[in-house]
């Protein structure tokens, strides 16, 4: 019987490469239908087989491409701005206070975006219990995932479920500002309304994309903290 693990198309394929893509191809397709062009030979080719076939290719070329995009800027501003919100001393202040302490808001300003002070302790968890056995260079959540993975593929599944939700919407962000940018040749008689509602599309992906990858990452290094504690610790020479 086959498994879930032996279908060659998996959950993050789909969810960051395929669906994206198709959207991305779409849109490109109603642009070449509105201006009357055939650029990437879609429209002559209509619904026979080898039209179908072209552009399931296009798509998923047009995945990889949003997906290399999207790794490539959009995690780098998360890493500039959520996940360092989420880490900063501020996050811990306003969770610990409460609001009913004072401090002077020029400080509290300074460090809105300020990680000299990390709060994010299962980070540093993972960081001392792969420290023994990590090469110097590589990365915790890297590291601390392929340990997930080798020691329990069921909560590896569990793990890679959470990452391609994040990875959609990171592509959805793409595909929505594509669709901003196109706006005037997808519909005749175009107004600022349709691209107004794709801009805060894509903003509003952006913040969930930029949440479900925060719980993601953390539920990375909880299941190895987990797994690591119930494991014999390892022995080198």
């Amino acid at each position: 019987m086959a498994k879930p693990g032996d279908f060659f198309v998996s959950v993050t394929d789909l969810f960051s490469i395929i669906l994206p893509g198709t959207a991305t191809a779409y849109i490109l397709l109603k642009v070449e239908e509105h201006k009357g062009m055939d650029l990437l030979s879609l429209r002559s080719l209509g619904g026979k087989t080898e039209g179908y076939v072209a552009f399931f290719v296009v798509a998923y070329l047009l995945g990889h491409l949003t997906d290399m995009v999207g790794a490539t800027i959009l995690d780098w501003i998360y890493d500039h701005t959520y996940r360092t919100w989420r880490a900063g001393s501020f996050r811990a202040w306003l969770r610990g206070t409460g609001g009913h302490q004072r401090a002077e808001w020029s400080g509290l300003l300074d460090s809105l975006f300020d990680a000299s002070q990390p709060t994010n302790t299962l980070l540093h968890r993972a960081k001392q219990l792969s420290q023994p056995a990590m090469p110097s260079g590589d990365r915790v959540y890297q590291w601390s995932r392929a340990w997930v993975q080798i020691k329990s593929p069921g909560v590896f599944g569990d793990t890679e479920r959470l990452q391609a939700n994040s990875k959609f919407f990171r592509g959805f962000v793409i595909v929505a500002i594509v669709a901003a940018v196109l706006a005037p040749c997808l519909i005749r008689e175009f107004h600022n309304g349709p691209r107004i509602v794709c801009i805060l599309l894509a903003l509003i992906a952006f913040l969930r994309y930029a949440d479900l990858r925060w719980k993601a990452v953390q539920h990375v290094y909880r299941c190895f903290i987990a797994l690591r504690s119930e494991s014999p610790p390892m022995q080198f020479e």
